[in-house]
C-alpha cells in the first residue's frame, strides 16, 4: 500500500482495514471499534505513523482511538484532499 495506490488522492476503505488488521493482529468490520477490537495508545502511535508513511498526510492520535477502520477511511481522505477542499 502506498499513496501511488490511491485513486484520484482517495483511500480505499478496505486499505485501512487492512492496515488495522494488521496492526491489532485481528480482522476488524468497518465499522468495528478500534478500542473495542484491542486498540490501545501504542497501537494507535503505530496507525498514525504508518498512515503519514504510507499517504504523507498526518490524522490526530485521537482521531484513531475514536475510530472505526470506516471512520478512519473518512479521516484519511479528508486529509489528502487538502485544506481548501474540506
Amino acid at each position: 500500500m502506498s499513496v501511488q495506490n490511491t485513486f484520484a488522492g482517495r483511500v480505499d476503505a478496505t486499505e485501512i482495514r487492512a492496515l488495522v488488521t494488521d496492526v491489532l493482529g485481528v480482522e476488524v468490520p468497518g465499522e468495528g471499534s478500534f478500542i473495542g477490537h484491542g486498540g490501545d495508545s501504542f497501537h494507535a502511535v503505530v496507525i498514525v505513523s504508518r498512515i503519514e508513511e504510507q499517504w504523507g498526510v498526518e490524522v490526530e492520535f485521537l482521531d484513531v482511538l475514536d475510530s472505526t477502520p470506516d471512520g478512519l477511511t473518512e479521516t484519511v481522505n479528508t486529509a489528502l484532499s487538502g485544506p481548501a477542499q474540506q
